[in-house]
């Protein structure tokens, strides 16, 4: 598996006994599917729902929960000024969850 990724994962499905007739299936791994989420809610619903401490709920550690977030950043040059405000909002709020590790 790509950490941050999307991969090929018919196989691992067809390993665990579910039937396909599709050619090809692409799976995201947790990082991906959470920062892909981050980003449909700050540029299509103008909040952050559901994924709300993802980082803690979804991520097997602290360390990739801090690259996860880390990550994120890279979508800061596609929002606007007010869809900022919530991404930090949403990165202050995952941050302060870390304790939660210790």
């Amino acid at each position: 598996m790509v950490e941050f990724g999307i991969y090929e994962g018919k196989k691992d499905l067809l390993d665990l006994g579910v039937k396909t007739s599709l050619d090809k299936i692409y799976i995201a791994n947790h990082q991906r599917a959470i920062l892909d989420m981050l980003y449909d809610y700050l540029t299509e619903v103008g909040i952050i729902a559901e994924i709300d401490n993802a980082s803690f709920e979804y991520l097997k550690n602290k360390k990739s929960a801090v690259e996860m977030l880390n990550k994120s950043e890279l979508i800061l040059k596609y929002l606007n000024k007010e869809q900022i405000t919530v991404y930090y909002e949403w990165l202050k709020k995952e941050k302060e969850r870390f304790v939660l590790w210790n």
